[in-house]
């Protein structure tokens, strides 16, 4: 079962999927969790290693010309973003639309292989208002997705080849829960167990560990959390704070534990010269 927009998946922690998939959890208890990601792919170009080609995908259409024309300048903004390290990590470039101010993007696995992603956005959303991409929303949602590629690729995680290769829920379960047992001292993401030494686990170990209960949006504190949405999961907290890493200045304090978290970016000189070459590419 290669997860997707639609799917639903029983999770201890949620890993790789971005903005508008919501899982709330607790240390003790694993439960269903309808996914809020909504967009529905029309348009799937393949971009793995400087390609940009039209696909074919199971319902797509075939965009006009200029729509194909609009599509390659919204793949070049998010490659003038995308550090090197993980551009070709990249296999597909998907456009959907579930109307405006839904959801606008998220990662997935790609069904070529489980250490390659499909990038989905949604055109509508991603449209500024004089008809450009550019804006403060897209700027903040593609480093956000693109963090999730970074802090979940292969070198970051022990991706296992059964949980990507599960066709039902129950095989996925049942491999989940077995390689859980395995990962103690470690964070478990839903693609495999995180390296000792990954940046998510030395995150997870430093502000989630030692909570009691994982929170839930009403424990939301802008002392603790960079947005309400990084409250809802480890994986979103550190994309969001990756996120505000990228984007703003460094704190001229870590007395919060909010600034602690973007300190802990900064404590890594290669995460430094990542969010130089994104912000490069900021138009």
């Amino acid at each position: 079962m290669n997860r997707s927009a639609t799917h639903v998946k029983r999770a201890f922690l949620v890993s790789g999927i971005g903005l508008g998939i919501l899982l709330a959890v607790t240390s003790f208890f694993l439960f269903w969790q309808t996914s809020e990601a909504t967009i529905d792919p029309s348009v799937r170009y393949r971009v793995l290693r400087g390609v940009f080609a039209l696909d074919s995908i199971p319902g797509g259409e075939t965009p006009a010309a200029i729509d194909q024309i609009r599509h390659q300048e919204l793949w070049n903004y998010v490659q003038d973003l995308a550090p090197a390290i993980i551009e070709d990590q990249i296999a597909y470039f998907e456009i959907g639309t579930d109307g405006y101010s839904a959801e606008l993007a998220h990662v997935v696995q790609s069904g070529i292989g489980k250490e390659y992603w499909i990038l989905l956005m949604d055109e509508e959303d991603a449209a500024g208002p004089k008809g450009g991409f550019q804006s403060v929303t897209v700027d903040e949602t593609i480093v956000h997705e693109l963090s999730h590629i970074l802090f979940g690729s292969e070198a970051q995680i022990q991706l296992d080849e059964t949980l990507y290769r599960s066709e039902t829920y129950e095989q996925w379960d049942d491999q989940y829960l077995a390689l859980l047992n395995d990962c103690e001292g470690s964070y478990m993401t839903t693609e495999g167990c995180s390296k000792k030494d990954s940046y998510i686990n030395q995150f997870y170990l430093a502000f989630w560990a030692e909570l009691d209960v994982y929170p839930s949006y009403d424990d939301y504190d802008y002392l603790d959390y960079v947005t309400w949405y990084a409250v809802t999961s480890v994986d979103e907290d550190i994309a969001e704070t990756f996120m505000t890493f990228v984007l703003e200045d460094r704190p001229k304090a870590d007395f919060d534990i909010r600034d602690q978290k973007v300190e802990f970016m900064w404590s890594y000189p290669e995460l430094v010269e990542i969010r130089d070459e994104m912000r490069a590419g900021l138009r």
